[in-house]
């Protein structure tokens, strides 16, 4: 079954709304013809469900990482993310790879590859 949605990610320098395309736990892709965002781009991404009688979205923090002609590669900061949208977005992914394992090997790949945001001590 296809797995289709859309964005609309908001910076300082501009607005887009278009495709999601290979989404992950780290981030995604904004296919879109009207990219105008800036590498290293701080971004407000809100990933918008709609089903036959309901629509849902939720937002993540983010940044532009590449810009090519049609599309951004943007990646979460999810240490910056609320539950309710790091479990939305891990639904998804979950979904979309048909493999919920592989959700959490992912979000292991996202703190392995950011030491610059350690987990916090326990009180």
């Amino acid at each position: 079954m296809p797995f289709t949605t859309t964005a609309l990610v908001t910076g300082t320098s501009s607005r887009a709304e278009g495709t999601v395309d290979n989404l992950s736990m780290q981030g995604m892709l904004l296919r879109c013809d009207d990219i105008d965002f800036d590498v290293g781009e701080a971004v407000k991404i809100e990933i918008q469900l709609s089903g036959t009688t309901t629509h849902l979205s939720f937002e993540l923090p983010g940044q532009v990482i590449r810009n090519e002609t049609d599309y951004s590669a943007i990646r979460f900061h999810l240490t910056k993310a609320d539950m309710d949208s790091l479990t939305h977005l891990r639904y998804m992914v979950g979904y979309a790879l048909g493999d919920p394992d592989k959700v959490i090997e992912e979000f292991q790949d996202y703190i392995d590859d950011n030491p610059s945001n350690p987990p916090q001590e326990k009180i």
